[in-house]
């Protein structure tokens, strides 16, 4: 008696293991395999204080072609050249702004340095503080010429207002104040709708955003002997009574109100000049 039941309690557990067995081997194949741990991701975000690509970029950058061609010859500041593929660059530029942004009036570019943005001109010299060329909001703002001065740059005196920023826009002028840097930046250019000028650079000054110079449109002569006097470098050019002034202006840390400005003399160019390369 005693062996039949211990021979049916086996039989019995060895059922029962089978069976927790098969259920086991059940549940691990129904189960998906564990997940390996998730690789960090790391989003890098891209900002550009001038030239203009930051948060709501402005039309000057985002939706401009920016196609990248080497150029044969090598943009400097020193020599009143401009690369052939610089300048259509710059005229593709103009053309649309000129069509998608009523106040934009030109495009500004200066070799080795960071200048390379759209011009505007609006009805007072607050708003392009913090808009870009198509209105809309941009902390950043757009170089934007005096509301008093033409805007096709028929005045004797115009001045441009941009931030002085750690990079972008104006803060380039903070690392000219050297007689080498000063000597290494002669020569910029501004593309207008109508029309190309060459800029020859020939003073950095630091002035208050309260002188007389700011008085524009003004008699060249005395604006130009003004701005000497506040000249921190200066270079000889050959003045004439029909010369067309403009001065980039920023913010300086020099006093209060102080005015970092660097400026030149506006030269027409036309087809017949040599001045692609």
């Amino acid at each position: 008696m005693l062996k039949s039941f211990r021979f049916w309690a086996a039989i019995v557990l060895t059922v029962i293991l089978a069976v927790c067995l098969f259920y086991k081997a059940h549940q691990q194949k129904q189960q998906p395999p564990e997940a390996p741990p998730a690789a960090s991701v790391v989003t890098v975000t891209t900002t550009a204080p001038t030239a203009l690509t930051t948060s709501a970029p402005p039309l000057t950058v985002t939706e401009i072609s920016t196609e990248t061609t080497v150029s044969e010859y090598p943009n400097s500041a020193t020599e009143p050249f401009l690369s052939k593929q610089k300048y259509e660059d710059m005229q593709r530029r103009v053309a649309t702004l000129s069509a998608d942004c009523p106040d934009f009036i030109g495009w500004l570019y200066l070799a080795d340095s960071s200048i390379d943005y759209a011009v505007v001109q609006g009805a007072d010299n607050v708003y392009y503080l913090s808009h870009a060329p198509d209105g809309r909001e941009y902390q950043l703002g757009t170089i934007f010429l005096d509301y008093r001065c033409d805007r096709g740059f028929s005045d004797s005196t115009n001045i441009l207002f941009g931030h002085n920023m750690d990079s972008g826009m104006f803060g380039d002028l903070r690392s000219w104040r050297s007689q080498e840097a000063f000597d290494a930046h002669r020569y910029g250019w501004l593309l207008t709708p109508d029309a190309l000028y060459r800029i020859d650079f020939f003073a950095l000054s630091v002035a208050s955003g309260y002188d007389t110079l700011y008085d524009v449109p003004c008699a060249a002569e005395a604006w130009r002997g003004r701005l000497l006097e506040q000249a921190l470098f200066a270079r000889e050019l050959d003045f004439s009574a029909d010369d067309r002034y403009l001065m980039f202006s920023t913010c300086a840390a020099d006093f209060e109100a102080a005015r970092l400005q660097f400026t030149g003399r506006l030269v027409p160019m036309s087809a017949e000049d040599d001045f692609l390369r």
